[in-house]
C-alpha cells in the first residue's frame, strides 16, 4: 500500500533525517534522498537514514473567505504572519510533513522547512491516464530564507 501511496506524491522540500528536524552538523539539506526497496517493503532516506512523515492535508483559508482564496498571491508579511500561526500549530501536534495540493511557490517550500522544519509534500496531478505515477524526491540545496 505504501508503494502505491508514495508514488502519488510529490516531495518538495529540505528533507533531514528524523521527525521534526533539529539539524546537527552531520544532517545536511544536500544529503542524497532515495526510496530504498529491500525485502521488507519501501523506506524513505535521507543521507542514508530513514525518515518517517509525519503529515497532515493542510490549506489556508481565512474565516469568511472561500476555495478561492489565494495565500501566495497575499504580501510576504501576511503570508508569514499565517505560516506562522499555522506551522507552529503542526509542529505542536508532532506533525513534520505538510501536503499540499497545488500553487506553493518553492520560496516558501524553503520557507517553512528552514523556519520550521516541516517538510512539503505536493500532490501530483496529473492529465495521464497511466497507472504508474512516479514519485519525484528532491532535498533543497539553498539554505537562506526567501527574500
Amino acid at each position: 500500500m505504501w508503494s502505491h501511496l508514495a508514488r502519488r506524491f510529490l516531495l518538495v522540500g529540505c528533507l533531514a533525517a528524523g521527525g521534526i528536524p533539529q539539524r546537527s552538523s552531520a544532517q545536511s539539506a544536500d544529503a542524497p534522498v532515495r526510496v530504498i526497496r529491500d525485502s521488507t517493503g519501501l523506506r524513505l532516506t535521507v543521507g542514508g537514514r530513514p525518515l518517517m512523515i509525519n503529515g497532515v492535508n493542510w490549506d489556508y483559508i481565512p474565516i469568511g473567505e472561500n476555495y478561492a482564496f489565494a495565500l501566495w498571491t497575499q504580501p510576504d508579511a501576511f503570508i508569514k504572519e499565517a505560516l506562522e500561526r499555522e506551522m507552529s500549530l503542526v509542529r505542536r501536534m508532532g506533525a513534520n510533513a505538510i501536503r499540499v495540493y497545488a500553487g506553493i511557490p518553492p520560496r516558501w517550500v524553503r520557507y517553512i522547512y528552514e523556519t520550521y522544519g516541516i517538510h512539503t509534500v505536493l500532490n501530483r496531478s496529473t492529465a495521464s491516464t497511466s497507472r504508474r505515477p512516479t514519485i519525484r524526491i528532491r532535498a533543497c540545496a539553498r539554505r537562506s530564507p526567501p527574500r
